[in-house]
């Protein structure tokens, strides 16, 4: 079955102060709901030039027998279709990437947080002009009273007991949930934070990633921007927003199957070649075009670092 998903990612919008003009944002609209009849024939993910400067555009076609949704890199304020949720953890932002965690938390629609993450919320709301969150959801083992007390009167608050599952899950089923249920219009879901702190705790965030698909999610924490990629093929191409990535990145096996990837526009590509722990694994690999494209045969992790420009939002 042949199938298409369209994504801008507009990596420069979050430091971009300037209006897209109307005629642009029209453009852009258009390529968001184009019709997949229009590219049934195309047999590989392929890239659409962006017109507008500073704007990273990709336009991904698919073929699979399920669509798994990939995610923009970043949201744009001027696409209605491609709003999106944030899901801050229970980690404080670190010092390097507080500036930009504060900036995508204040310009989302949709605004959910686990209950020990409102502790330190509560503090932003109340010293750096910060939104209130829409949800708290967790087992609220980590919430101070204080918090509770302050945000339960306009918050949403959600218990979730079940301790087969950890707070990032459980919030990320609720998310899934209410996008289904068409009670929560975003595409994407941001997470803020689950990359430091306890390295079992790093590797829940990974697995929730892998589980929740129905979800479109990256992790943003300290210099790290982490997704998952689907296993076939994924063909990435950055214009625009090459200033905003320091093209350090990594493609990491992840599940318990054999996983065999191909790339081309790494310094270090790998050619049908087995990726597994104890093996061969590509860390520390670097973007050397302005496309880089991926095949596998299992999900993988794939990681790029964050310049200072992204972080400090220039």
């Amino acid at each position: 079955m042949t199938q298409s998903l369209y994504i801008v990612a507009l990596l420069s919008s979050i430091v971009c102060q300037g209006q897209v003009n109307g005629a642009d944002a029209v453009d852009i609209s258009l390529v968001g709901h184009e019709k997949n009849a229009a590219v049934e024939s195309v047999a590989k993910r392929s890239y659409i030039t962006s017109p507008i400067p500073h704007l990273m555009m990709i336009r991904f076609v698919e073929i699979r027998e399920k669509l798994f949704p990939l995610v923009d890199l970043f949201a744009n304020d001027y696409l209605g279709a491609n709003e999106i949720g944030v899901l801050w953890l229970n980690s404080k932002p670190e010092q390097s990437s507080a500036k930009l965690a504060r900036h995508l938390w204040n310009k989302s629609r949709f605004r959910g947080c686990t209950d020990g993450a409102a502790n330190f919320i509560m503090l932003l709301v109340k010293n750096e002009n910060c939104v209130k969150p829409d949800l708290i959801s967790g087992d609220f083992d980590s919430i101070t009273t204080v918090a509770r007390q302050f945000f339960e009167s306009e918050v949403e608050i959600v218990e979730t007991p079940d301790q087969d599952y950890t707070d990032m899950c459980k919030a990320l089923q609720i998310i899934a949930e209410r996008m289904r249920n068409k009670k929560l219009s975003i595409s994407k879901v941001i997470v803020l934070g689950g990359l430091c702190g306890r390295f079992d705790h790093v590797l829940s965030s990974l697995n929730s990633l892998l589980r929740f698909d129905s979800c479109e999610t990256i992790i943003i924490d300290g210099v790290n921007l982490v997704t998952i990629l689907r296993e076939g093929s994924t063909s990435l191409e950055f214009t625009g927003g090459q200033h905003l990535l320091t093209g350090k990145c990594g493609v990491i096996p992840f599940v318990q199957r054999e996983t065999v990837v191909s790339s081309s526009g790494l310094k270090w590509n790998l050619d049908n070649t087995e990726l597994a722990f104890g093996k061969l694994i590509s860390t520390s690999n670097e973007m050397v075009s302005d496309t880089v494209a991926i095949t596998c045969t299992a999900p993988v992790v794939f990681t790029l670092e964050l310049s200072e420009d992204a972080l400090l939002l220039r």
